[in-house]
């Protein structure tokens, strides 16, 4: 009798216990992908620990938070590393994303060049690096690299998907953007690191497949070179 009893406690006991657990879990899980209503403490928040830490912000973070989905895109065109395509006669004037008109510029060279934005980050001397562009993200693998020859642009190489699906059928809420820099400043930022830029967009693993997966992700790049990409569902750190 006495050993029953002392059973039913035990089972009561791991039930709260597993209660008590899920609970805190699932409040820290809306904590770190919850939005961020009070902006201006936030920001004061991820300063303050930045200082603490000597690591310099020298970009502006995203305060919004919109909701994203992981994806799968096929590759209608893939660049080729080993080769370009050139442009005759070369566009004149390295200025080009100085002004309004670009797009109309390179559309009567290069197919679905409005699908693109620059990617000041990727890009370098001699390269001017754009990614595509859905729903208002980037796509950080799928790019158009115009390429600089005494002053003009004189070939370009292209890669471009079309989007197969989406992993869930609704959108979901994504990390925040301070929260990612926090938890990187916490976990694997050196003192005197310098964060240049932070920006949502679609990365994922490249494979010798006209498929791939792409998830919405965090890319923090360092004035050093390196670059972090945080999961913006899961929180998961991949560094390059």
């Amino acid at each position: 009798m006495e050993w029953g009893r002392a059973k039913t406690i035990l089972i009561l006991a791991f039930l709260f216990l597993n209660v008590l657990l899920g609970y805190q879990l699932w409040s820290q899980k809306l904590d770190i992908v919850g939005e961020v209503n009070d902006s201006a403490s936030i920001v004061l928040e991820t300063e303050q620990l930045l200082a603490s830490r000597g690591i310099m912000l020298e970009t502006a973070i995203p305060k919004d938070t919109p909701r994203a989905n992981e994806i799968t895109v096929r590759f209608l065109m893939q660049a080729d590393p080993m080769g370009r395509t050139l442009i005759s006669p070369p566009i004149r004037g390295l200025d080009l994303f100085g002004r309004t008109d670009w797009q109309s510029s390179l559309s009567n060279y290069i197919d679905y060049v409005e699908e693109y934005m620059p990617d000041p980050i990727m890009s370098r001397p001699g390269a001017l690096v754009l990614d595509q562009v859905h729903e208002g993200i980037p796509l950080f693998e799928v790019n158009l690299s115009l390429y600089d020859g005494g002053g003009q642009i004189e070939s370009y190489s292209q890669s471009y998907v079309e989007i197969e699906s989406t992993i869930t059928e609704k959108k979901q809420k994504i990390l925040p953007a301070y929260r990612a820099v926090e938890f990187l400043a916490e976990n694997y930022l050196e003192s005197g690191s310098v964060i240049t830029d932070v920006r949502l967009g679609y990365h994922g693993q490249s494979y010798n497949s006209d498929i791939q997966y792409m998830a919405p992700k965090w890319r923090v790049a360092l004035e050093n070179g390196s670059i972090y990409y945080i999961h913006a569902i899961n929180g998961e750190v991949e560094i390059l």
